[in-house]
Order: C-alpha cells, then structure tokens, then sequence
C-alpha cells in the first residue's frame, strides 16, 4: 500500500529535507500521524542516512524496527543510556550494573543491605538523627535519602545539593526545628550516590541512576538523525543525552515528536540553542536561531509544528 502524504506531512517533509533545520518538533495528539511521517522521511530522502529512534516504551521500539527500514536503530531511552559507556571505564552500564540493577523502588535492597553494613546503617542513623526521627530508628533516614537523589536523577544538575531536597522533606524539617540540620542529608545522600556510581560498588542502583550517570558523560548518538517520540515526557538527563548529539561537528538533526506540547525552550542545544516560547497561536517567539511554524491539522485541532 502507498501511504501519500497530506498537505500538512508535506510541509513537515521538506522542512526536514531543506538542510536548514537542526531542530524539528512535532507537536501532536494520538493517532494524528506523526509516526507515519516520520516514516515517509526515513524510508525516502533519508533512505540512506543514519537514523536513531529512541521511545519510552520496549513495545513502540518493536512496532518501530517493523515500519522503518535497515537505515534505522530502534530503542528505548534507557536501553540507550544501558549499553552507553559507563564514565570513567571502557565498558557499558549493562556491564557495570547489570548485577546490582533492582526493578522498583531501592528501599527494600538498601535496607537489607543496611543490616549487614555497619558504615550504611550509620549514614541513616545520621539522617534520621538530623530530621529528628529516632523513633524510626536508622530506617527513617533512608527514605529521605532516595528522594534527594531521586530528585537529582531528574534534573539537569551535576551535583547533589539543597535544591534536590523535595518539598515534603523540608515541611518536616521546619515542623521538627530541623532546618539547620539539612546539610547532614545532602552530606549522605552524596554519599550513597559515589557508592552507587562507582563502578566497584556492590551498592543497588535503579534504572533512574544509570540513565543520570549517562547524562553527566554523554556520549553522541550514533547516528546522522536522531527521532524522539513522546519528547514532552523527556526528562532532564535525556535532553542533556540529545544536547551530545546535537553538538557533533557533523551537524546532525533531530526530531522531537510529542504527544502534547513539546516546548522548544526546553532543549538547550549547543551555542545556537532555541530560546523561545508558544505564544498561544501560530506563531513562536525566539531570540536565537530562525523558526518557522508549520500548522499541522489532520484528525484533530492542535498545537504547531516547529522547525529550527
């Protein structure tokens, strides 16, 4: 079957066929065509260009290999960060983590553990003293401890600091006078984050850790077009992940599919970064590279496409 394109698909396709656009994102509800467009692309003017298309799902990597060619790598956001280098060594985080990896929340693998190591125990007996919790005895302080770093694997940052402590943990600092004493929490929970990283450690890290560490080194993509679907979802280390690749000398694209608006401020990349903003109607405001914007109406009414 010969799938033809639309008005609005075409105008899609030769923006990312002009050669002026580092940038292309696809704002779009379900089922509008966004896929299908992008597979018009890679199946015909860029046949013979390398592409990657990450996603969030295994599911939507598998449709993806049957509907795109040979030209294309499918994967999933974080089995792309799995079989990156891990920094500071020649082999990837599946080789480093793949035995201490726990799919779920970290609580239950660092409370046994704490059991049989003293030197973890005292770390939260620190945390649960500084908030004021020696009801619970060291196990209140592990808690604490996994959402400061949970925080700080999603956002942009390179270190663990006060910004990383959630808001839940600061009202029960200030209910129990323990404000002052918030230093002691980031102080551990840098700890536990060197332990998790290292790459000798026998510390359990969750899927959310390997995906931070990669974003801190990243590695380019492997890859002349780089499609990423579901891009509103992203999170800060898959954006710093996508800023490596944009950065290449050879001048690569990407194209950023959203299911809702994908906002273009978001994506801070290399010295000619997109600062913009959707003004409410067709057109995007921006102080840095030109944009052009491409109404999109297919099944639905909504949101822009826009190029850069």
């Amino acid at each position: 079957m010969v799938v033809r394109s639309n008005i609005e698909q075409q105008a899609i396709l030769d923006a990312g066929m002009s050669g002026h656009n580092r940038i292309l994102a696809i704002n779009a509800l379900a089922g509008t065509g966004k896929t299908t467009t992008l597979t018009l692309l890679a199946n015909g003017p860029l046949a013979k260009t390398s592409i990657h298309y990450i996603t969030f799902n295994a599911r939507a990597a598998t449709d993806a290999r049957k509907r795109f060619g040979s030209n294309t790598t499918a994967s999933t956001a974080h089995s792309l960060a799995w079989q990156s280098r891990c920094p500071g060594t020649t082999s990837p985080m599946s080789a480093i983590f793949a035995s201490r990896l726990v799919h779920g929340g970290l609580y239950g693998a660092l409370v046994q553990m704490s059991e049989n190591e003293a030197r973890l125990r005292q770390s939260f007996t620190n945390v649960s003293r500084a908030l004021r919790l020696e009801r619970s005895g060291w196990r209140g302080g592990v808690s604490p401890v996994l959402q400061v770093i949970d925080e700080f694997t999603k956002s942009p940052d390179m270190e663990i600091s006060t910004r990383h402590i959630p808001k839940p943990i600061q009202t029960l600092a200030k209910r129990m006078h323990a404000t002052s004493h918030l230093d002691v929490l980031i102080k551990e929970a840098q700890r536990l984050w060197e332990r998790q990283i290292d790459p000798q450690s026998t510390m359990p890290v969750s899927h959310s850790v390997y995906l931070k560490l990669a974003s801190l080194d990243p590695e380019p993509i492997d890859a002349e077009v780089v499609f990423f679907d579901e891009a509103q979802d992203a999170s800060a280390p898959m954006l710093r992940i996508l800023e490596a690749h944009a950065g290449r000398g050879r001048n690569p694209s990407e194209y950023l599919l959203g299911g809702d608006v994908v906002d273009p401020s978001r994506y801070q990349l290399t010295a000619d970064a997109l600062d913009s903003e959707f003004t409410g109607t067709n057109e995007v405001e921006t102080t840095g590279s030109q944009l052009r914007v491409l109404p999109w109406i297919q099944r639905f009414g909504f949101f822009a496409l826009a190029a850069s």
